[in-house]
């Protein structure tokens, strides 16, 4: 069988379906991935053909490029992707027809290619799921009615909940807002995790001291001034931190780290987490998955997108801390991650997660799921 998946070339959107795409590939599947440069060496290591395509999204090989910090601008950007990406992803399929595509972006250039094409397509939320009758405002899909006019698929509410009538949700149902109102087609199958060889090796140490991991993610991770925060919060405490900064960052301008701080680049995430007594996160829906899937507490600084959410969400479900970026200090970091360290109860209700999180199905039930919907 020949699958394709689409995604949204950034690492929120790619690193979460690569196991799936490794487990399909495993079961003599033949998987291509329509994507950028940036991401081909990733979806090839996990075994599919990487379909290149030029993007207008941010490059995080550019220290240039960098997302807009408005939604308006964020959603014509948006929009020029999607008519940018579809001509070169209908060239590139167009004797290669996939017998099923997968992807959670709908107006990304591969997935509308697949609903011209009528191919059958399984939409895949790295995030929270939505249905029709959930919290998306109306008119919020409106940008892209005349674009999808042109291409024949309507106006654009009307393709989306078409389209979005069930799925692969990649976390447990538990963590989900008004999980129980999902009906059977939307399959929470969690956090579909492989082994990411090209995040490379962490220099891990013999070290008897709690590790604090501290990371804003890729997108919007350029906060020297929260990093040096971090600095005054956590210097001196018993501690072993970890901060990875990202690719934007100045390290020589924020100053000499106190001793117990680290400062990295990047470090491979999970190999992290796997040994992380804390994290003070962004909030990005790909690290709470992780956090949950190790059990690990959290301390949420959200920066943008769907982080305030997030981070709320795990607020409300007593599994960490939710703090304002825009005020939050040093003693109110130190507070928080001092406070949720030794929480007993939060630990309880992490190990339930936790639970949950490890037993959705994960990467073989998504894979199940694909070749059944390719069946029908």
């Amino acid at each position: 069988m020949h699958i394709a998946f689409f995604t949204m070339p950034a690492h929120g959107h790619v690193n979460p379906v690569l196991g799936i795409v490794g487990e399909l590939v495993a079961r003599g599947h033949r998987v291509s991935y329509g994507t950028t440069s940036t991401f081909a060496d990733r979806v090839t290591q996990a075994g599919a053909t990487a379909v290149r395509y030029d993007s207008l999204l941010p490059d995080d090989s550019d220290p240039d490029s960098r997302w807009p910090e408005d939604l308006d601008s964020v959603g014509k950007l948006l929009v020029a992707e999607s008519r940018q990406a579809y001509p070169q992803m209908a060239a590139a399929f167009a004797d290669d027809l996939p017998d099923i595509a997968v992807g959670e972006d709908l107006f990304g250039g591969g997935m509308l290619m697949s609903a011209v094409r009528g191919i059958p397509r399984v939409p895949v939320w790295p995030y929270f799921a939505a249905h029709s009758d959930g919290p998306i405002p109306e008119g919020a899909f409106t940008p892209y009615d005349d674009w999808l006019i042109e291409l024949g698929l309507g106006k654009a509410d009307e393709y989306v909940w078409r389209a979005l009538d069930g799925g692969l949700v990649l976390l447990a149902r538990e963590f989900q807002p008004a999980g129980d109102t999902f009906g059977e087609k939307f399959h929470f199958v969690g956090p579909c995790l492989t082994d990411r060889a090209f995040q490379g090796d962490w220099p891990d140490s013999p070290d008897d001291r709690p590790l604090l991991y501290v990371s804003l993610g890729t997108g919007f991770n350029d906060r020297p001034d929260f990093y040096r925060t971090c600095f005054a919060a956590f210097g001196g405490l018993p501690w072993r931190v970890v901060i990875s900064v990202g690719q934007w960052v100045d390290i020589a301008a924020l100053g000499t780290p106190p001793a117990n701080v680290e400062l990295h680049r990047h470090v491979p995430q999970l190999k992290v987490l796997e040994r992380a007594d804390m994290f003070l996160t962004h909030a990005g829906m790909g690290s709470t998955q992780e956090a949950l899937y190790f059990g690990v507490p959290t301390v949420a600084v959200p920066q943008s997108a769907d982080q305030p959410a997030n981070a709320a969400r795990l607020a409300e479900l007593g599994l960490g801390v939710h703090l304002d970026p825009a005020t939050v200090t040093a003693a109110e970091l130190r507070e928080a991650v001092l406070a949720v360290h030794g929480d007993p109860e939060m630990a309880e209700r992490l190990a339930v997660l936790k639970a949950a999180t490890r037993s959705a199905g994960g990467a073989q039930r998504a894979a199940d799921i694909i070749e059944a919907a390719a069946q029908q």
